[in-house]
């Protein structure tokens, strides 16, 4: 186990560096009018990127160990908006499967709980029961644009940009960063290749796929 989190922590930290010089670019747009998704948004540190241009951010995450740092972490920022939520396509309640090589509530492996059972890295004799919400209702019930969407759901992201598109919400969205999971995932290769056809058929450039 032990093996297991350094690992982890190295991934997770040159993912936060990549994640952060990605971004560069991006966040000098935003502004205190700005609307931004942050979907699996872990202990926060891509939503505190957000948060410092004074964006409003709404920030999901579903695993509590994940959420009880976030919510501290945030308590006194104004314009960040806490769900303890994961993001789907209803709102219901789903088993959230954790990392295999987890005990108790190792943070670093909090980055890897998935809703999907057959993510090659989670357990599936050890999950939680969380709610999730209908994120494309979430959406329209903001009743303004969105200037970004941040996405890592550890796999249930097909399911939910497909509700997006069928909604036809790719009009309210400026830009989405959305990574996928096929690697740990192996049957979503093919869902892949089929999102991909469905957002160069429908000229929607403005999805950018595994962006970390």
């Amino acid at each position: 186990m032990a093996l297991a989190l350094f690992k982890r922590s190295l991934l997770n930290r040159f993912s936060s560096v990549g994640a952060r010089w990605r971004l560069k670019p991006i966040i000098n747009t935003l502004d205190s009018q700005s609307v931004v998704l942050d979907c699996g948004a872990n202990v926060g540190d891509i939503t505190s990127i957000f948060a410092a241009k004074g964006a409003i951010v709404h920030a999901f995450e579903p695993d509590l160990a994940a959420f009880s740092i976030i919510k501290s972490r945030f308590a006194n920022h104004p314009n960040v908006f806490l769900h303890n939520k994961a993001v789907w396509t209803e709102n219901t309640t789903l088993r959230l499967y954790l990392h295999e090589a987890r005990k108790s509530d190792e943070l670093e492996l909090t980055v890897s709980s998935s809703l999907c059972q057959n993510k090659q890295n989670v357990n599936c004799d050890s999950s939680l029961e969380v709610d999730a919400i209908d994120l494309a209702k979430f959406i329209k019930g903001l009743g303004q644009k969105v200037s970004i969407l941040k996405m890592d759901i550890e796999g249930a992201e097909f399911d939910v940009v497909e509700r997006l598109l069928q909604e036809g919400l790719q009009d309210v969205i400026s830009l989405a960063l959305i990574e996928t999971h096929e690697r740990k995932i192996p049957n979503h290769r093919d869902r892949l290749k089929d999102l991909k056809n469905k957002l160069k058929e429908r000229s929607i450039d403005h999805f950018h796929l595994n962006w970390v």
